[in-house]
């Protein structure tokens, strides 16, 4: 019996395009909800400054290629998370390109990639705000809860697409031995159908013998 193996759903291969108008899309909706949160941080106080919007733009391109490098994306953004975090801490304290590269690399990584990731987006958030002061526990929690969101989706996604994987892949192998079957069977037809002809014209052939030459050469022939 063949054993199936799960099938993980991988990055796009090299020969793939390097990013896809859905990916693009992405990356402009992540940087978007990232540039509003930080230019909300005004209203907490904090400095808006050009370096902070460049670095919050900065933050989103890795994300176009998540589908093909999904744990070089991770470490790219949270490098830059890092970057904006000692320079201009944002007001929200988790981005939300953070938040889609953990997804992504979680989804079709492995746990030596999740769990590293995942502390480092628990930890840079809160690296601006001790700068100044203790991180307050209301933002160590929420941090944790809103990565462990991610974590848990991203887990629960990539399960339900392997079992769906496993699932294509029976249905397929089923369809091929169905057709095999099917071909099988259309042989067999075919064969009796020619092993009965050439019975029938091998008894013509052997009740003309010595009367009707020509048909008897006819016949085995047509056998031949």
């Amino acid at each position: 019996m063949a054993t199936y193996r799960p099938i993980v759903p991988l990055p796009r291969g090299e020969d793939g395009p390097l990013w896809t108008r859905n990916d693009a899309l992405l990356a402009v909706g992540a940087t978007s909800m990232d540039l509003l949160g930080y230019a909300l941080g005004a209203a907490e106080g904090l400095p808006v400054t050009p370096l902070g919007l460049l670095l919050a733009v900065v933050a989103g391109l890795p994300l176009l290629g998540h589908r093909r490098r999904p744990t070089v994306v991770l470490v790219c953004v949270l490098a830059v998370s890092l970057l904006q975090s000692l320079t201009a801490p944002m007001a929200h304290h988790f981005n939300s390109t953070v938040a889609v590269a953990l997804f992504q690399a979680t989804r079709v990584g492995r746990v030596s990639v999740t769990v590293p990731g995942a502390l480092a987006a628990i930890v840079i958030p809160l690296v601006g705000l001790g700068r100044t002061m203790p991180p307050p526990v209301m933002d160590i929690g929420g941090v944790s809860v809103a990565v462990a969101l991610v974590v848990g989706s991203a887990l629960a996604v990539g399960r339900w697409q392997r079992e769906m994987a496993i699932k294509r892949t029976l249905l397929a192998d089923r369809a091929v031995a169905d057709e095999r079957r099917r071909i099988a069977r259309e042989l067999h037809d075919i064969v009796a159908h020619h092993i009965t002809t050439m019975q029938l014209m091998a008894g013509g052939a052997r009740a003309n013998l010595g009367r009707d030459t020509e048909v008897v050469r006819e016949a085995l022939v047509s056998l031949e």
